[in-house]
C-alpha cells in the first residue's frame, strides 16, 4: 500500500478535507488496498477538531469529518509517506526546511499534477460557500491525482 500525506497549516480545513475526500474516492474506485491518505498541519494544534465549515462542506459528498483530530506534521508521518502533497508552496518550503530528507517525495498538490504556481487557497475565515468551493477544488484535483497515481504506481 502506498501512503500519501496531505499537509496544510492547521489540519482543520484543507488537508483534513483532502484526506477524507481521497480516502472516499479510493474506496469508491476499489483502490483502498492500493492507496491510503493521511493529513497533518505544519502548525497544527494536536487534537483540534476540523472546522465547522469543513465538516459541513464535505457532507455534500456524504463524508463525516466530525471525528477528525488535527495532527502536527512529524518525522513518523514524513517517513511513512511515499508521497507528500502540500496545499501551498509555503507549506512545501516549511516541510522541506523541517525535513530536508523528504525533498525527493515532496510537492504541492498542483505541482505534482503538472500545474506551476497554483495553490489550494485557505478557506479559513470564509463562509460555507468558500469551504464548499475549496472542497470541490480538492475533489477535482484528487480525481486527477488518483488517475496519475494509478498510471505511475499501478492499482486496480
Amino acid at each position: 500500500m502506498k501512503n500519501i500525506l496531505f499537509v496544510c497549516t492547521g489540519n482543520t480545513c484543507r488537508s483534513s478535507m483532502a484526506e477524507a475526500i481521497a480516502n472516499h474516492l479510493v474506496r469508491q474506485k476499489g483502490l483502498a488496498a492500493e492507496f491510503s491518505f493521511v493529513s497533518a498541519g505544519t502548525g497544527a494544534w494536536e487534537g483540534c477538531p476540523a472546522s465547522p465549515n469543513a465538516i459541513e462542506a464535505v457532507k455534500e459528498y456524504g463524508l463525516d469529518l466530525s471525528f477528525h483530530k488535527a495532527k502536527k506534521v512529524n518525522s513518523s508521518l514524513i517517513d511513512n509517506a511515499e508521497l507528500i502533497l502540500t496545499m501551498t508552496k509555503g507549506h512545501k518550503a516549511q516541510v522541506a526546511a523541517l525535513f530536508p530528507a523528504s525533498l525527493d517525495k515532496l510537492y504541492t498538490l498542483y505541482e505534482y499534477l503538472g500545474y506551476k504556481g497554483k495553490d489550494i487557497e485557505d478557506p479559513i475565515g470564509g463562509d460555507l460557500a468558500v469551504y464548499q468551493a475549496c472542497a470541490r477544488e480538492l475533489k477535482e484535483a484528487i480525481e486527477k491525482l488518483l488517475d496519475k497515481l494509478q498510471l505511475e504506481w499501478g492499482g486496480a
